[in-house]
């Protein structure tokens, strides 16, 4: 008898767990739905956005988890994301979200459609070939002067190591200005600067530079540019991305076992991406002994000299005279059709040196000032071009 009521009570509470099991909890595949979703300019954080997502609360016995990508592809979970309204503040990265709803009981999940958030307010304007930066008049993004042009931004904006014009530090939050050591720049007055010496406390900083260029036209182009590096462990990586800012490769680095002080740099990439992304990223190093600055200037990207000459219309030629020669250095241009044409003056191995319009078909350009050598001049007007070697004596 004893165990006759035994068992009927087992009956019974097995029966009492599955009814709590499937009258209660979720069951099958988790339902869900989006409620709400925005993002909102933060004006109190540069290139922020706040984004405020609500979804449906998940059933009983479901858990939910909210999950980021950078290219909607591949999701990671995000630590401590499990309610059903979500909130954070989105750079100027584009960034998908999505949540996850599991149901225990089923052993069954349900992947909501992910929404997609891009919060840029610059650059506005991507750069074309040749370009030049001097970095002698900055601008107005975030901050007063953390602008060299509207086809580069900085991370971070603000801090040591944020590059600024190395007189107007204190935009960034410097505890002084000028470049540490000397001089400032390598043409012109200034250059862009990381100020590394501010304090110790600061080892290991990294700060990069971004330029947003087209570089669609075929034919290898030069990356050229004059760093200054006078702390041991600090270096420069220059770095091409060719899908929008997604993905980095490598295209060179610069460090002191060349030398320190300023010295100039070349390096190559045959790329043709229309929405290229290059990267200057600075690093202190470890180790450094927090004295030393890192400065960056005449920053030029251009077409390598082995172009051949882009010839449409018979009768097109441009003649440079006297060549060689000590000082002043005449154009002609003949049977050109294109508009806006440019002249641009370079190094032999592509390094920029100056560039101007004309506006008839002849110009004179001064070249006194340049050291005795071959330079070449470039021609473009949209439809033809050419390259005539220089001599100057």
């Amino acid at each position: 008898m004893k165990n006759l009521k035994l068992c009927f009570l087992l009956i019974v509470l097995t029966a009492a767990t599955s009814y709590a099991q499937t009258s209660d909890s979720c069951s099958g595949v988790p339902s869900q739905g989006w409620r709400y979703d925005s993002a909102t300019y933060n004006s109190g954080s540069c290139g922020m956005y706040d984004v405020d997502l609500e979804v449906n609360v998940p059933d009983a016995g479901a858990s939910l988890q909210w999950q980021a990508s950078a290219d909607g592809i591949h999701y990671t979970n995000i630590a401590g994301a499990v309610s059903y309204i979500f909130s954070s503040l989105v750079s100027s990265d584009t960034i998908f979200f999505r949540d996850s709803v599991f149901c225990a009981y089923s052993g069954l999940s349900n992947v909501h459609t992910a929404r997609e958030f891009t919060a840029t307010i610059y650059p506005t304007v991507r750069a074309s070939l040749p370009y030049f930066q001097g970095f002698e008049n900055w601008s107005a993004g975030c901050y007063t002067y953390d602008r060299p042009d509207s086809s580069i931004s900085l991370s971070p904006t603000y801090g040591i190591n944020s590059f600024r014009r190395e007189d107007e530090g204190s935009d960034a939050g410097w505890l002084s200005s000028d470049l540490y050591p000397g001089p400032d720049s390598t043409l012109g007055l200034h250059s862009a600067c990381i100020h590394f010496s501010d304090a110790d406390e600061f080892h290991g900083s990294i700060g990069a530079m971004y330029l947003y260029i087209d570089l669609s036209t075929p034919g290898e182009k030069n990356i050229g540019f004059d760093c200054d590096l006078d702390g041991h462990e600090q270096s420069l990586r220059i770095l091409l991305s060719e899908d929008g800012g997604y993905t980095f490769s490598d295209i060179g680095i610069v460090n002191t076992a060349g030398g320190y002080g300023w010295r100039s740099h070349v390096f190559t990439t045959s790329s043709v991406a229309p929405n290229a992304i290059i990267m200057l990223k600075a690093d202190s190093g470890l180790l450094e002994l927090g004295d030393r600055d890192l400065g960056i200037d005449n920053l030029s990207i251009t077409n390598s000299p082995t172009i051949v000459n882009n010839v449409i219309n018979k009768g097109f030629d441009v003649v440079v005279y006297p060549n060689p020669t000590k000082d002043m250095l005449n154009v002609k241009v003949t049977g050109a059709s294109g508009s806006n044409p440019k002249i641009s003056i370079t190094s032999i191995d592509g390094r920029f040196i100056s560039t101007t319009g004309m506006m008839s078909n002849t110009a004179t350009i001064n070249i006194q000032d340049l050291a005795a050598g071959v330079y070449l001049l470039h021609y473009q007007d949209g439809v033809n071009s050419k390259i005539v070697k220089v001599d100057k004596q």
